[in-house]
């Protein structure tokens, strides 16, 4: 039977292709091959119409709030369970080394701490760097880096206005922790 040219597959035949797929590794020449045929093909307004058809019937939720959006909104419980979700991840994945210095500081005077706590801050949550649950204390340790800039002034000071709705916070600075005067202010919080 030769190639049924401008002819549609019928339903049975597009599923006998689909799973003859399935399972297969292209090798990279075959890939590139592929990708090397279709290098200047031009689609027809008629195809270009379908596949923005297609992708309208589509919806992501991870595309809410984006300006590609295709209209589907989470519901405000689908919403606070994906907040719920993030506040629990650990982010970053490693301590920076000023927080690694203070965790030190405060594993050698035997002060239990938990490392990324995450608290409401206006409808997100944030994750403080070092939190003292016995002492209800929360500590920020800001590298100069990141936390100089006049957008990152504004957003720690939001930050800093919702967490101490809940419990006291310090941020210490990356200079300070270098020369050892974080210890002082510390101290001061410990005999609290």
């Amino acid at each position: 039977m030769g190639w049924p040219k401008g002819k549609p597959f019928s339903e049975e035949m597009k599923l006998k292709m689909s799973k003859s797929h399935i399972g297969k590794i292209r090798s990279e020449e075959s890939k590139d091959k592929q990708s090397a045929s279709r290098i200047g093909y031009k689609f027809s307004e008629e195809v270009k119409a379908k596949m923005s058809e297609s992708a309208k019937a589509v919806n992501h939720y991870w595309m809410v709030g984006n300006k590609h959006s295709l209209g589907y909104k989470c519901t405000e419980e689908q919403r606070e369970r994906h907040r719920i979700a993030r506040s629990k991840r650990v982010l970053p994945f490693a301590n920076t080394s000023i927080e690694k210095t203070v965790q030190d500081y405060l594993e050698f005077t035997g002060i239990p701490y938990v490392k990324y706590e995450a608290f409401k801050v206006r409808n997100s949550y944030h994750q403080v760097d070092i939190f003292i649950p016995t002492l209800n204390l929360a500590i920020e340790c800001d590298g100069k880096y990141w936390h100089n800039s006049p957008k990152s002034i504004k957003r720690d000071n939001e930050v800093d206005e919702e967490v101490s709705k809940h419990c006291d916070i310090v941020r210490l600075n990356e200079q300070d922790i270098l020369n050892d005067n974080y210890k002082e202010l510390l101290k001061w919080y410990l005999m609290m």
